[in-house]
């Protein structure tokens, strides 16, 4: 993508946008735009009144996923907060043409201030999205109760076919809190290991 690109759809644009920032391992976020609908509500007879509905914006602008700077609010909150912001200027800004008939690129900043990589971009939050058939078989068993009942199948599965030992821990009002596991390998490690304490952790790769 580079200044002066057109598009006669704004879904053609956003399958190349796609592709762009799929290949440059940058993310970009809705910073500001007018739709042609709500340009034509205020100036009824405007040249945009026979622009081709298929543009959807009269303007767009992306910017990237870090641009801005994050300002703490000043209170007694002394809890450090993590936060995707680093002052990158990188945008890009779509407009429709006068004569209303395609998309352009009117201008397109590509300076990041930050590290680019694919193992970053992997894990930005919209590259975590759930894929549509993890999210459709997600939605099946949401859809459908559950009694008691499954979770003890749940319970008797790891006691009996894995010999682990299992503990249900519950609030007062018999809310499920959480299930504690410990296998043959994890209670052998405490009797051996009784002193040492154990903790898995998340490595943080962003800012």
């Amino acid at each position: 993508m580079k200044l002066g690109d057109t598009f006669t759809t704004f879904e053609e644009f956003e399958d190349s946008f796609k592709v762009y920032k799929n290949s440059n391992f940058v993310d970009y976020f809705t910073k500001d735009c007018k739709t042609l609908n709500s340009i034509n509500a205020k100036f009824s007879n405007g040249r945009m009144s026979t622009a081709s509905k298929e543009l959807k914006y009269y303007y767009i602008k992306f910017c990237c996923i870090h641009g801005g700077t994050y300002k703490k609010k000043i209170c007694l909150d002394q809890r450090v907060t993590s936060t995707m912001r680093q002052g990158c200027e990188a945008s890009l800004y779509l407009k429709a043409s006068e004569c209303g008939k395609f998309l352009e690129i009117t201008n397109i900043n590509e300076n990041h201030n930050h590290e680019i990589s694919k193992t970053l971009f992997s894990h930005l939050p919209n590259q975590r999205k759930l894929k549509p058939e993890t999210k459709a078989i997600i939605e099946y068993f949401l859809g459908n109760q559950y009694s008691k009942n499954d979770l003890s199948k749940v319970v008797n599965k790891l006691k009996e076919k894995f010999k682990c030992r299992v503990k249900i821990s519950t609030d007062e009002i018999n809310n499920l809190n959480g299930i504690f596991i410990q296998d043959k390998v994890m209670a052998e490690s405490l009797s051996s290991f009784p002193e040492v304490v154990f903790a898995d952790a998340t490595y943080k790769l962003l800012d």
